[in-house]
């Protein structure tokens, strides 16, 4: 994997967690299950984004994860309609894989993302 941009410099990990949540594969697919529009599925990404910037200690263990992992989390959150974001309806939780043999982001939903999805029922 490589972390250099174009100019040589290291990439952070966050820029490169956005960029998998900004990429053409991962937008088809997001309209694709969910049904939102572009600009929404940027605002999630964005939100996950925020969500994990403004959080160290998950930066820290998410950047150890694989891109799949998160864009699959993402995927499921959006689908479902929970943010993960400040607001803690879910969370992005990382794992240790024994049959990967590497770390994956699980999307948990929180108490009160429980309760949205029973509203919705």
């Amino acid at each position: 994997q490589n972390n250099n941009n174009q100019d040589g410099q290291e990439q952070r990990p966050i820029d490169q967690i956005f960029g998998a949540l900004q990429s053409q594969n991962f937008n088809t697919q997001m309209e694709v299950i969910t049904g939102r529009s572009p600009a929404q599925i940027r605002r999630c990404a964005m939100k996950v984004v925020y969500a994990i910037m403004a959080d160290r200690t998950a930066l820290y263990t998410l950047q150890k994860c694989s891109m799949e992992s998160i864009a699959r989390s993402v995927l499921t959150s959006a689908s479902l309609g929970l943010d993960i974001d400040a607001r803690c309806h879910a969370y992005l939780v990382t794992y240790w894989n024994k049959h990967k043999r590497c770390y994956e982001a699980q999307f948990m939903p929180d108490i009160g993302g429980i309760f949205i999805l029973q509203k919705k029922v």
